[in-house]
Order: structure tokens, then C-alpha cells, then sequence
């Protein structure tokens, strides 16, 4: 957990260096004068891996009548050195700076170069970018550090949206959007447009595994702990009755993978000639922003904005997909909502690439990503989305005391016995509800058949 020394710290770097920096590297911000800068840490924003501060940043330009007030958020690494090793931060948060520098600029200016619909410079899927870089940041520490800077959207309407479970217009737009995000990439694909395996070859690969075949151990502690939960529910648990396929399912996952489950996680971030994509990573709710007619209530959703790229990969747009529907589609509308949407992603995506390559959809080109090749394709990466959420969902469908010490134990012990005893109990009944269910879909619809 961060102490106070630290905070003051970085707190005197977002008021003394960051207007600097921000002005130094943005063209339209040349010849003004930062009039004054405040900064504060935003605790209810506080990420597993990163500290939130706000920051009012208010300049005047030769031209303004008065100065200007930009609401910004800032995003900086957490953590000491230990724990950024264990948990990688320092490579993902590098790559989500490879994003917004390079990647989200290439696929805006090749939308615009090729006419597409999908181009409008009033509209993007993320803030606008004011400050974005890592390296060594003097006054902030004496090691590498990683500094995004964001436009505060909330002061254009957007707000989080409903907590976990998502209503069909809120999954809609959200398949709409990541559909169209995925669209540039595979039209760069398909075209065989040398910058996206040249971006593609910049991304640090986040892997689960080191070089040596070793397992990351961090994220070897988030699986096991909500694999063992799952575990005991279809042991032990009398209140649940299974069918004999899914308790085979669950079994076979246990004997042949728990004690090496990160090399089966790592086959479906395997690369292939067809799907594989620069991806968002890690796309769900608490990673997108709702902008909405009223102030306050979540009727009528009318657009969305996406951030925080870290576990950005080079994989199946599966991987983006997986994780948010069985997230976010509470288990009372999954059946009933699940093959809709992957329809509604695969015409989305079909559409806009046709409209940037400005060819048919009958064009011989697009043969490999017919839907029944995409639904082929799904059901084999499918499953990487069910232990994420079996780890993940805990810590969102709890109270928030229980998250404050979940997130605590993370931080300061994720291998002791106090990590792994909340996250066994965490949110009772409803999380364990949540769990079963996941893996019940995926046991019903064969994505468990794979390994």
C-alpha cells in the first residue's frame, strides 16, 4: 500500500513537473502558461495496479479571453519493485503507453486515409491523450516509471456504468464497440498492411509464462485460489446438483491442468494466421465509460469510452470477448443473450471492415472470417474467459469492506493464508451462484471440450 511520503511525492510531481510536460509535448499547447495545477489522489478509483490522482490543470493561450481548466486523470504504476516484478507492471503498463503513443494514432490516421465511416475526429473510442510515456521521471522516484495522462471524461457526461451485470443495451454497445476497434486491425490484416505486424512486434509479449516456461507467479495465484473455490462448490457443496457431463468437464480440467494451469491459459494466446490481433486486453465493464441522456439512473446508454490497455496482446479478439460477456451477462439472460451478440459482433465487424477495405462481403478475402468460422474459432478460446472471471468476479460481486481487504492481502501478501481465506468466502452465496454458472455455460456450450 502506498504511505504518505509517497503520495506527498507524487502529488509535488503532478503540480510542479507534469504542466511541463504536458505543454512541452503537445503541439497545441506551445505558447501557453500554466497558470496553476492541483492535484489529488482519487481513492475511490484506485486500481489493483495503479494509484489515480485528479488533476485540475488550468492554462491560458495567447488567443483565450481567460484561463482554461483541463480535468485530467492520472495514471501511475503502484507498487514497490518487488511487487512490480511479481505482477509484470512495468512491461503492461509500457505497452498500454505503446497504445495510446503509437497504435490508437496509426488506427485513427488509416481511417482517415481510407475514407472510412468509422473516422471522426470528434468521436474516438479513448480520452484524449495528454501526457503519455515511461521511462526514468526525476521527483517522481529513481526508477522506471510509467506516466498516462487523461481527459477526466466525467466532466463530458461519462460515469461508470451498473456495477457488474450489464442490461442488452449496455452489452450492445459494448459488442458494437469493441467490434468496431477490432475491425481496423483485421482490415490491416487482410490488406497485409505492414504497420500492424510491425506494432504488433513492438508490444512486449505478456505471457504467463517466463522465458524459461515458468510460471508468472502472480497470476498463477489469482487462478489457483479461484479454481480451488469452484473446486469445493462441485465437490462439496450439497446445495447444487450437477449433470454428469459437467462434472466430468470439471474434473478433467482439475487432474490434467490445475498444477500447471498457466500452460493452458498460454495455448489460447497462441498466434495464428487469420484471427490474431492487436487486442484492447482487457475489455469489461470497469474498463469502459457510459455516456447517458439523464445524470444520474443507467437508461438509455448512448455511447462509450474505453481505457486501460495493460494486458494489451497480440492474440484472438476471443480473448476480448470471453472475459467481458461472462463477466458482465448475468446468468439469467446469458442463454437467452449469448448467441445474439456474437451474431451482432461478427455483422459489426464484418460491415466496418468491408467499408474500410471498400470491397464487398462477398469478397474472396473475407472467406476465413465467415461466422461459422468465427463461432469455430471462438468455441476453441472461448474457455480463457471462464477462470478470469473465477478469480475476478469475487472481488467485484463482494461488499466493498471485503475488497478493501482482498486488495489489501494482494498488495502486501497474495501467497499467505489471509489472501487465500477472503477470496474462498468473499460475496457468499451470489458469488458462488456467479461462479457455477459460468462454468456451467461452458461446459453446455463444449468450450470445455478443448483440453
Amino acid at each position: 500500500m502506498s504511505n504518505l511520503s509517497e503520495d506527498v511525492k507524487k502529488i509535488e510531481f503532478v503540480e510542479k513537473i507534469l504542466p511541463t510536460l504536458i505543454v512541452e509535448h503537445n503541439e497545441e499547447f506551445k505558447d501557453y502558461e500554466v497558470v496553476s495545477c492541483r492535484g489529488e489522489l482519487n481513492k475511490s478509483m484506485d486500481g489493483f495496479m495503479s494509484d489515480i490522482i485528479n488533476v485540475e490543470l488550468t492554462m491560458e493561450g495567447p488567443d483565450d479571453d481567460e484561463p482554461k481548466t483541463h480535468f485530467i486523470i492520472l495514471k501511475i504504476m503502484k507498487g514497490d519493485k518487488n511487487f512490480r516484478e511479481l505482477s509484470k507492471a512495468t512491461l503492461q503498463f509500457s505497452n498500454e503507453i505503446f497504445i495510446y503513443k503509437t497504435v490508437l494514432p496509426t488506427f485513427k490516421k488509416y481511417l482517415k486515409d481510407n475514407n472510412a465511416k468509422l473516422f471522426n475526429p470528434d468521436e474516438w473510442w479513448t480520452p484524449k491523450v495528454y501526457f503519455a510515456d515511461f521511462g526514468l521521471f526525476p521527483g517522481l522516484s529513481d526508477g522506471v516509471e510509467t506516466i498516462l495522462a487523461l481527459e477526466n471524461l466525467k466532466m463530458s457526461g461519462y460515469r461508470m456504468g451498473p456495477k457488474i451485470d450489464l442490461d442488452e443495451a449496455h452489452l450492445r454497445l459494448m459488442i458494437k464497440n469493441i467490434a468496431l476497434y477490432h475491425s481496423v486491425p483485421f482490415a490491416m490484416r487482410i490488406r497485409n498492411d505492414p504497420k500492424h505486424k510491425e506494432m504488433a512486434s513492438k508490444l512486449s509479449p505478456f505471457s504467463f509464462l517466463s522465458e524459461s516456461g515458468e510460471e508468472l507467479s502472480s497470476y498463477g495465484r489469482l487462478f489457483r485460489v479461484g479454481l480451488e473455490r469452484l473446486f469445493n462448490l462441485v465437490e462439496k457443496d450439497s446445495r447444487y446438483q450437477f449433470n454428469e457431463t459437467f462434472v466430468s468437464d470439471v474434473k478433467r480440467l482439475k487432474e490434467k491442468h490445475f498444477d500447471r494451469f498457466m500452460h493452458l491459459m498460454e495455448t489460447f494466446l497462441k498466434k495464428d494466421d487469420v484471427f490474431s490481433i492487436i487486442l484492447h486486453g482487457d475489455y469489461v465493464r470497469n474498463n469502459v465509460l457510459f455516456q447517458y441522456d439523464e445524470p444520474t439512473g443507467f437508461d438509455n446508454p448512448k455511447s462509450i469510452k474505453m481505457f486501460d490497455f495493460q494486458e494489451v496482446r497480440f492474440a484472438s479478439p476471443v480473448i476480448d470477448l470471453a472475459f467481458f460477456m461472462y463477466m458482465n451477462i448475468h446468468y439469467s439472460i446469458r442463454d437467452q443473450l449469448w448467441d445474439s451478440l456474437l451474431k451482432y459482433y461478427h455483422d459489426t465487424l464484418v460491415e466496418s471492415v468491408t467499408d474500410i477495405l471498400k470491397c464487398s462481403k462477398t469478397d474472396e478475402r473475407l472467406k476465413p472470417y465467415s461466422f461459422e468460422n468465427f463461432l469455430d474459432h471462438f468455441a476453441k478460446h472461448a474457455f480463457y474467459g471462464v477462470p478470469v472471471c473465477l478469480h475476478y468476479v469475487p472481488w467485484i460481486a463482494c461488499s466493498e469492506e471485503e475488497c478493501a481487504q482482498i486488495s489489501h492481502w494482494f498488495e502486501t501478501d497474495m501467497n499467505g493464508e489471509e489472501f487465500h481465506k477472503i477470496t474462498q468466502i468473499c460475496g457468499g452465496e451470489e458469488v458462488d451462484k456467479r461462479i457455477v454458472s459460468i462454468v456451467k455455460h461452458a461446459s453446455e456450450k463444449g468450450y470445455m471440450k478443448v483440453f
